[in-house]
């Protein structure tokens, strides 16, 4: 089994050990070692590529980090735009791409 790079171990406390299967990818890593660790227990998939590196309930910081990795693109984004007719209340209204 793979040691756990010094870089990911930093990269991870800075986010409440949770991680991306792109940084772990970065680091060496591949989908058969993140699918093992998965099916061990080691690690849990708490989103699609998104892995918390520790087994167990999530702290509320882990699932605030989770939250935030996962947000929509801002309004400054060239490539989104609200669709027109955004209804006001609790619907969402549905995202149009360009």
């Amino acid at each position: 089994m793979p040691e756990q790079p010094p870089e990911l171990s930093d990269l991870a406390e800075r986010q409440q050990q949770i991680v991306t299967r792109t940084q772990l990818l970065g680091v060496g890593f591949d989908d058969m070692y993140l699918y093992r660790q998965t099916r061990r227990g080691l690690w849990q998939r708490v989103l699609p590529a998104t892995y918390a590196l520790v087994s167990g309930t999530l702290t509320d910081e882990q699932r605030a980090s989770r939250r935030h990795s996962t947000r929509a693109p801002t309004h400054s984004s060239p490539a989104w735009r609200p669709s027109s007719g955004t209804a006001s209340g609790t619907a969402r209204a549905p995202l149009t791409y360009t």
